[in-house]
């Protein structure tokens, strides 16, 4: 994936961005301040307006991860992977304090419109004086009296934050205030002790699927063997684009040395698992040259010696969902023969999209495809 895109308007002018250096941002209220941080390790503050940077603010000694703006564009809290959050007076253009609350990076800012309290959330698994998790925090997010936690894990959380009262929470013990703390107190308060969360367990728990960490195409070039964050392994069919084998929890390695077979067949997609997700690449041009006979893969009512196409029978199994919603809404005379038919207002390119998304299971695992429009 590229980390540099070009943008370009009837203005005339193409501007080129470099998305690998940026990695948080925040603007005010009205949109007429920006600020933004990354890699270079300062805080960049731009007026969206003239597309002007107006200053750079420095003080944090690695990444910045996390930027949030006060409802007046005048005060900004920054969390970095340095463990430090640092609150800046924009218009003094300084740091004026300094949060050592963590003891690894800061990923997740939340607060109240004022910054009269904060939430922080990194990759030390705390919410600091709210709650811990098992998996490093990535994004907070205050609404009402509770505060949405997500992190690595594919569940969101919701815990009590007492929005309205935030001063609650420092009233049930186990906690400190560090904003009323000097750095170094706060520092030595952190190391000395360890601090109790005050809430054991959310209010409410949107539950994800585990992502899909680690993949391997099978010989076969059909089927590919993968392993998510539960530690299941799975058999998908990419013709079919489900799972049709769910081993639980084994060794990837020794399963993939298991289903190895001695075929050669020439490759015609790739598969990322980046997002968590597997996520199929149709390769051109030779995705629709490789062929493979009816009984090799299992194809009922065909003459065993029949030649399928496998990127065709790809794209009839990720449609065939669809195909069935179609019939069931429009009738039988809707859909003929795998084909959508004429009459009904669906055109030929509701189904060229270049990308498709097919649900596998009763457990939501899912597949896509992705190839180029001819």
């Amino acid at each position: 994936m590229s980390n540099v895109v070009a943008s370009g308007g009837l203005g005339g002018e193409v501007f080129v961005w470099d998305l690998e250096s940026m990695e948080s941002m925040a603007i005010n209220d009205s949109g007429t301040l920006l600020v933004s941080g990354g890699t270079e390790k300062v805080v960049l503050v731009w007026d969206p307006r003239t597309g002007s940077k107006t200053m750079k603010l420095r003080g944090h000694t690695d990444n910045i991860r996390a930027l949030l703006l006060d409802s007046t564009g005048r005060f900004c809290l920054s969390g970095s992977s340095d463990s430090m959050i640092r609150l800046w007076d924009l218009g003094q253009q300084r740091c004026v304090h300094s949060y050592a609350v963590h003891t690894d990076s800061v990923w997740a800012l939340a607060s109240t419109p004022t910054f009269s309290h904060v939430y922080s959330g990194g990759r030390d698994l705390s919410s600091i004086l709210l709650c811990t998790k098992e998996h490093p925090i990535l994004q907070l997010a205050l609404h009402d009296d509770g505060i949405w936690v997500a992190t690595t894990d594919s569940s969101v959380h919701r815990w009590p934050a007492e929005g309205r009262n935030p001063q609650k929470v420092f009233q049930r013990g186990g906690s400190f205030l560090a904003g009323y703390l000097s750095f170094s107190r706060a520092r030595a308060s952190l190391e000395g002790s360890i601090p109790v969360p005050v809430h054991k367990e959310p209010c409410y728990t949107i539950p994800g699927t585990p992502g899909i960490v680690q993949h391997e195409i099978l010989n076969n070039r059909r089927q590919v063997l993968t392993k998510d964050t539960a530690g299941s392994v799975k058999l998908w069919e990419i013709t079919r684009g489900v799972v049709v084998e769910d081993y639980g929890q084994v060794s990837f390695d020794e399963k993939k040395e298991e289903l190895f077979e001695m075929v050669s067949i020439p490759a015609w997609f790739t598969v990322d698992t980046r997002l968590g997700n597997l996520s199929v690449h149709l390769d051109t041009p030779q995705y629709f040259s490789v062929e493979m006979y009816s009984a090799d893969l299992g194809i009922i009512g065909k003459p065993k010696d029949d030649k399928v196409n496998l990127a065709r029978e790809t794209l009839k199994g990720l449609l065939a969902h669809w195909l069935t919603k179609r019939k069931q809404r429009f009738g039988s005379q809707s859909v003929a023969n795998g084909e959508v038919s004429s009459g009904k207002g669906i055109s030929a390119r509701s189904i060229s999209h270049s990308r498709m998304e097919v649900d596998g299971n009763a457990e939501n695992d899912s597949m896509e495809v992705h190839g180029e429009r001819k």
